[in-house]
């Protein structure tokens, strides 16, 4: 296996985990927070966008300005797209340049950041209801 098919098997194993973690949530659930303090599905979301669009343009050499990035349309169905559309972006800019910078890029941005939220979604599942699988996350 090569460093771009094992960067390219945790962007899927992710993109299953994130897909699994937002599964069955109605709009009202979109909202909820874990503490008082903590980010909302619908913030997470948006804020995975973000993390998207950070990591194309950090692949480009160019810099973010973290906490700028707002969507005009929070509803699910668009900040789903917007994830969507950015993630392939991302996989095809990833796929285009394999080198070390960007397998580092991949991973910071995208790996080891879906992982964190994903444990975030697994909380707020949790506390939305006691009987949600954390297990049904694992594609194996």
């Amino acid at each position: 296996m090569t460093t771009l098919e094992f960067v390219q098997h945790q962007l899927k194993d992710g993109r299953f985990q994130i897909d699994k973690v937002f599964e069955g949530l109605t709009d009202e659930d979109f909202d909820h927070r874990i503490a008082p303090q903590a980010m909302s599905p619908r913030e997470i979301l948006e804020h995975l966008c973000e993390c998207h669009q950070a990591c194309l343009d950090a692949l480009q050499g160019k810099s973010f300005n973290w906490g700028s990035y707002s969507l005009p349309d929070k509803s699910a169905p668009a900040l789903f797209k917007t994830f969507n559309d950015l993630r392939a972006q991302a996989e095809l800019a990833i796929a285009a340049d394999p080198n070390e910078t960007t397998f580092k890029k991949a991973s910071e941005y995208l790996v080891a950041h879906d992982a964190y939220h994903v444990g975030q979604m697994a909380l707020v599942r949790l506390g939305l209801d006691a009987a949600w699988d954390p297990y049904s996350i694992y594609n194996h």
